[in-house]
């Protein structure tokens, strides 16, 4: 009987952002339609928490090195569309469904998910 593997191991990131003004707005924009943006619904301040994991093979240092890369791409996009505040990164167990799969290093690039 072949089990399919329910926790994956991953790099888990964790971290507390405020979004700039015009970020709050395509966000008040993308989440409430027509009822977001000028004299509607909007985002203001406060800190955000934003969680996501990325499963990797630790035994593959190309892996580890294309992982790294995304969570570095992670952490730009954060700082260039809002203030962060904390950004903190930690190895670990996390539910297969719940972890972005990038390719194998070998693997054409539009078959990440």
């Amino acid at each position: 009987m072949n089990q399919r593997r329910k926790t994956v191991q991953a790099i888990k990131i964790s971290a507390s952002w405020t979004p700039l003004e015009q970020t709050a707005f395509a966000m008040a924009k993308a989440a409430f339609g027509a009822m977001g943006g000028p004299g509607g619904l909007r985002i203001e301040g406060g800190r955000i928490l934003i969680r996501h994991a990325i499963a990797v093979d630790m035994a593959n240092p190309e892996h580890y090195a294309l992982v790294s890369r995304r969570i570095k791409q992670i952490s730009d996009e954060l700082n260039h569309t809002g203030t962060v505040h904390s950004f903190t990164t930690v190895a670990g167990a996390v539910l297969e469904g719940l972890a972005q799969h990038l390719p194998e290093p070998d693997q054409p690039q539009e078959q990440a998910a």
